[in-house]
């Protein structure tokens, strides 16, 4: 994983490299797609959290609150 400012110094680009090898070749890549673990996914999944943490300091969950 690397970090550096984006185009136009308009915040900061994240780089992930991943290797990834499907224990059971490509039928196995098509079920972790299909269930959303999907190396891939995961990592998307993982930075929209880690963004949303970095910029609202909580990550957004739809839920609303009740005072």
């Amino acid at each position: 994983m690397s970090f550096g400012t984006a185009p136009g110094s308009q915040g900061t680009e994240v780089r992930v490299r991943l290797r990834y090898e499907p224990v059971e070749g490509k039928l196995g890549a098509l079920v972790a797609r299909l269930f959303g673990e999907e190396p891939a996914q995961q990592v998307a999944r993982d930075l929209r959290r880690l963004k949303q943490i970095l910029e609202a300091g909580e990550v957004a969950t739809g839920a609303r609150r009740l005072p």
